[in-house]
């Protein structure tokens, strides 16, 4: 996956106005403020750790899978 799909991905799962920022920090294994602060625009999908990008992503597949 490139890294223009990467931060897509990222950003639709950000972009779930049913998911709280609690649910996606909790649910990713994520820093709930980092969650706070992406949805907020004070930080980037390209600022992140490889680490959490990864967390992210595996969460929004184990969200699309349950939701199929």
């Amino acid at each position: 996956m490139q890294r223009v799909e990467l931060a897509r991905e990222i950003q639709e799962l950000l972009g779930r106005k049913e998911l709280t920022d609690y649910a996606i920090g909790k649910g990713a294994g994520v820093d709930i403020e980092s969650v706070r602060k992406l949805r907020k625009g004070k930080s980037s999908v390209g600022r992140l750790q490889l680490d959490t990008v990864q967390k992210l992503l595996d969460y929004k597949v184990r969200l699309d899978e349950c939701t199929k």
